[in-house]
């Protein structure tokens, strides 16, 4: 089941971050009791109001009046989705551009995890391997850099580390570890999908950085399922105790 975060919204910078970003939004609205989806520009946000531009692809499915109640599903790069609806306050027509409509800014929003396989807490040290001149720090462009790094949450599509390596976001290397079950360590080449600088001044490491594993073959995935499978089980139980 996707995880499910419902937050307030204090700032517009949330989709401002968006604006004129191609199919950054999509527009879900109630015709005929079926969702008609349309995808749509975001053009401006305020605190008070935000706008879109009005998709024109079968434009004669999607009525759009004041009042009308939209529901939207904004997509971010970070491994996440948001839910929102907003209702239309003015709708902009001009025969020189594209319909403008003039919404509400939502109040709150539902973030939804993208992620397509159970991911589940653990507590293990690897090594986090970032291939020859992609490393920020690194001066010796014929040299792979590494870096000790702590493995957070685990799941069959990547892994969640804590690491001091300053890297970049879509980088490439490898994450090495072991896990109990088994003798021989797992090396698994790896993309940084996720980055986040650790703001608790106690901690060890200064970044998370959530790896997406690339090209994993038959035997490890299978031997990672099983390991996945085991803590979840074991998780259950503590649970129902």
């Amino acid at each position: 089941m996707a995880e499910q975060l419902k937050f307030s919204i204090t700032n517009p910078n949330i989709i401002q971050r968006y604006i004129y970003k191609d199919a950054a939004i999509l527009i879900l609205a109630k015709f005929r009791k079926e969702f008609k989806v349309k995808k749509s520009i975001i053009q401006d946000a305020t605190i008070q109001y935000f706008s879109v531009i009005k998709p024109f692809e079968n434009i004669t499915d999607l009525i759009i009046d004041i009042d009308t109640i939209l529901f939207f599903k904004l997509f971010p790069q970070d491994g996440y989705y948001l839910e929102f609806v907003s209702k239309v306050t003015e709708v902009i027509e001009s025969d020189n551009s594209p319909t403008l409509i003039k919404l509400e800014f939502p109040s709150s929003m539902i973030r939804i995890q993208r992620r397509q396989t159970f991911r589940v807490p653990i507590s293990l040290l690897g090594t986090l391997i970032i291939n020859k001149s992609n490393v920020l720090q690194n001066d010796d462009k014929n040299q792979d850099v590494d870096s000790n790094a702590a493995l957070l949450d685990l799941s069959l599509g990547g892994v969640l580390v804590a690491s001091n390596l300053r890297a970049g976001f879509n980088m490439r290397g490898a994450i090495i570890f072991f896990i109990p079950d088994y003798s021989e360590a797992f090396h698994i080449d790896i993309e940084i999908r996720r980055i986040q600088k650790i703001r608790n001044p106690k901690s060890k490491y200064l970044f998370h950085y959530g790896l997406q594993f690339l090209d994993m073959n038959e035997s490890t995935n299978q031997k990672l399922s099983r390991y996945i499978i085991k803590l979840q089980i074991q998780n259950k139980a503590i649970e129902n105790q």
